[in-house]
């Protein structure tokens, strides 16, 4: 799943309106299953990319300091993170922390849900001057 795919996912199953309260009411649990399900998903992934990352930046490390005694560790850092394999690794890394920080702030939001339902309710019942 990508970042769009997610956002649109999340667009239409946190969208509350006066036509689909009663609707949206009821999914609140699944909901939450749902997101929580995502989120241990998508954190497992992260974890497994950040542990590749950081096998390939010893790897790295190890090549840079065996080959080229002159450079220092801050100049062999410099290389590793010029490096295309450990960029494009480290790219993903960061799309997945960002995938997860989305899929944490859902989950809150999810478990919020409920006071926002009753906070529709309270109001339209004011409108309607209903007691």
């Amino acid at each position: 799943m990508d970042k769009k795919e997610l956002m649109d996912m999340i667009k239409d199953d946190l969208t509350l309106s006066e036509a689909n309260i009663e609707t949206k009411m009821y999914t609140i649990p699944s909901l939450h299953s749902k997101y929580l399900g995502l989120y241990f998903n998508t954190k497992t992934k992260l974890n497994k990319l950040d542990k590749e990352l950081s096998a390939l930046y010893l790897k790295k490390y190890n090549i840079f300091k065996d080959n080229n005694e002159l450079l220092d560790k801050k100049e062999i850092q410099f290389h590793i993170m010029a490096d295309d394999e450990y960029a494009k690794l480290n790219y993903k890394v960061r799309c997945a922390a960002d995938m997860v920080d989305v899929l944490d702030r859902t989950v809150k939001k999810v478990n919020n849900l409920s006071f926002d339902f009753k906070n529709i309710v309270g109001y339209l019942t004011f409108i309607q001057g209903v007691n």
